[in-house]
């Protein structure tokens, strides 16, 4: 299958056969690795149907994880580790929105 229409992914995303046990996004038709849950204003998730669902799953948790774990262990200064933890969940946000948005 070709590049999906917004129509036909809009069809994909709202197919209750695209969610596993109603909250897991598994659908092959869909080119976003990365989709709005189910109830829009709660996030994102990944499409585990995209061939690199779970690299980007370790990439988010590395992204995540590394930087804050370097400024407490080099640093040590809590005020630089509060500002790189906003920095990080931000940039993991819009990051999140712009790849769940960018076929609307």
């Amino acid at each position: 299958m070709g590049n999906p229409s917004k129509n036909d992914i809009q069809k994909f995303y709202a197919d209750p056969e695209s969610w596993k046990y109603g909250c897991i996004y598994y659908c092959p038709g869909d080119p976003r690795i990365i989709v709005p849950k189910r109830l829009r204003w709660t996030g994102w998730t990944i499409n585990f149907a995209h061939p690199r669902a779970w690299v980007t799953l370790t990439g988010l948790i590395l992204f995540a994880v590394l930087p804050p774990l370097f400024v407490l262990c080099y640093s040590r200064d809590q005020n630089l580790f509060i500002l790189t933890l906003i920095l990080v969940i931000l940039g993991l946000c819009f990051w999140s929105h712009h790849q769940a948005t960018k076929y609307n």
